[in-house]
């Protein structure tokens, strides 16, 4: 399907790509990454331009910014700080999205908050169950007019800076499961996080382990109906999985920007090495992949909000993670020694695009989805 983006799409666009790389930078971006330092400053600028509240409608005190508007802008802020991009993605494309459904007062609350710049953070990720995140070791009793959450969340971007979480637990109280939704304060009592762990990725997106040990929270934090938690998961992680997709392919297009460079100021044997083929066809590869990344991911934004959105966000999100490693690769290559040194600007897209595949769902689980839409009349196995 071919689009066109708006003026509005086109100037958001501009701006996030100014912002990412003047007041952001490759150095501060690099720093941050270098001392496990969460973005705090960017999160407080971007707020400034509503990107921190970008899918929320404008009517209910958030920016308002089309789906493509916001695939664009993970886009422009991965170029230089994939972390960020990470941030934002899950806090707008999942935290964000389940508190448009809560209760007024606590929508009204918390989407005041975000455009101030306080971080959302979603806890869903359990260690024993990791993808299968039915299985819930988190549950949420029934207590004095409200629940008692308990349990232990893994993997939560932004997890050490953010103000407020949604929490995904069992709500106790039936024969069966119920995966339910909450609303928690991140300062409410019972709530300790991990210790810093030094990882391969996404250093500075404050990623941490929650603990919640007894955590009271009023009935009017439920988000949606008993037991509903898993159904509102599968409708708005497509959002999740567009941000993704497009933090993945603004890692690609970091990475060659990088590479694209060095091959023009590299002198070897008297002339750039970009002169040589074997260099100037790897560049050629990564800006044609880099493309195709963002032009699958902003075909997956414009069918958001419909039917199909699981199968066009699988499929640009499946891209993307399949791209990204060989892509960021390749810049290294072009750089030779200089691709694995900090100051080289291409190692650190290389490791962030590793951990980004991980963010809303794994490439099997959406090649799986992928599979049954293409093969309608073949029988698989019941999916897990």
């Amino acid at each position: 399907m071919p689009y066109t983006l708006s003026e509005d799409e086109v100037l958001i666009q501009k701006v996030v790509r100014e912002f990412a790389t003047t007041q952001v930078g490759l150095d501060r971006a690099a720093d941050q990454d270098r001392h496990d330092r969460f973005p705090s400053e960017t999160m407080a600028a971007a707020a400034g331009l509503g990107l921190t509240t970008m899918t929320v409608p404008a009517e209910q005190g958030g920016a308002g910014v089309t789906a493509t508007a916001f695939a664009l802008a993970i886009h422009e802020l991965a170029k230089v700080d994939p972390n960020a991009a990470a941030i934002l993605a899950v806090h707008n494309g999942l935290a964000l999205r389940f508190i448009l459904q809560a209760g007024d007062a606590v929508r009204a609350r918390v989407v005041q908050a975000a455009a101030a710049g306080e971080v959302v953070a979603f806890l869903g990720t359990e260690e024993a169950s990791g993808s299968d995140v039915a299985s819930l070791g988190t549950t949420a009793v029934p207590s004095q007019g409200g629940y008692r959450i308990t349990g232990q969340k893994v993997w939560a971007v932004a997890a050490s800076d953010a103000k407020h979480f949604v929490v995904l637990a069992d709500a106790k109280g039936g024969a069966t499961p119920a995966p339910t939704l909450f609303y928690v304060p991140a300062s409410a009592a019972g709530i300790t996080l991990g210790n810093n762990e030094p990882l391969l990725g996404l250093r500075a997106a404050g990623i941490r382990t929650v603990y919640l040990s007894s955590v009271q929270v009023p009935a009017e934090n439920r988000i949606g109906d008993v037991g509903q938690g898993l159904a509102l998961l599968k409708a708005e992680r497509p959002w999740l999985q567009v941000a993704a997709a497009a933090a993945l392919a603004g890692c690609v297009a970091g990475a060659f920007t990088a590479a694209a460079d060095f091959a023009t100021s590299r002198i070897q044997f008297g002339q750039p090495i970009g002169t040589y083929q074997a260099v100037s066809d790897g560049v050629v590869t990564m800006d044609v992949q880099a493309h195709a990344c963002l032009a699958l991911t902003l075909e997956a934004a414009a069918h958001l909000g419909a039917d199909d959105a699981p199968l066009w966000a699988a499929r640009a999100k499946a891209f993307a993670n399949e791209m990204a490693i060989p892509m960021t690769r390749q810049a290294i290559r072009i750089q030779g020694g200089t691709g694995f040194m900090r100051e080289g600007g291409t190692e650190r897209f290389a490791r962030d695009a590793r951990a980004l595949q991980f963010l809303g769902e794994t490439t099997q689980m959406q090649r799986d989805l992928i599979k049954r839409a293409v093969l309608p009349d073949v029988t698989f196995p019941a999916t897990p």
